[in-house]
């Protein structure tokens, strides 16, 4: 992905803009989350408002004009992959027992927040 994403990134220095068949593997992928999302809300409406949560916030994070300057900004994807954090959470708090779960999830948590706050402060 990475080197495709290089070759993308030359091809747009040459020509000065992407063709379809640059983005076409990205778009289709998009475009299935899109409507397993869509399918999702009216079958599974916890699930589906997690899909239709990443979309709206990636939403508001990028646009659809490419950006030449930006050839991977995958900083603007953060915010929205925390959906699919709460799914996994969901998922683990299922399979497990609470009690267990939640001493696994209440660590994983802490030390998420002692890690970003070390980081910070460097």
């Amino acid at each position: 992905m990475a080197t495709r994403l290089a070759a993308a990134a030359r091809r747009v220095a040459r020509r000065g803009q992407l063709g379809i068949g640059d983005v076409l593997s990205e778009v289709s992928l998009v475009l299935a989350l899109l409507a397993w999302t869509i399918f999702a809300l009216g079958r599974w409406p916890g699930y589906g408002f997690l899909g239709a949560w990443f979309f709206v916030l990636l939403a508001l994070a990028t646009s659809i004009v490419p950006l030449l300057n930006e050839v991977g900004a995958e900083r603007r994807v953060y915010l929205s992959l925390l959906a699919l954090v709460v799914v996994a959470g969901y998922q683990l708090l299922l399979r497990w027992n609470g009690r267990a779960a939640a001493r696994v999830g209440g660590t994983v948590v802490l030390l998420s927040l002692g890690y970003a706050a070390l980081r910070d402060i460097k």
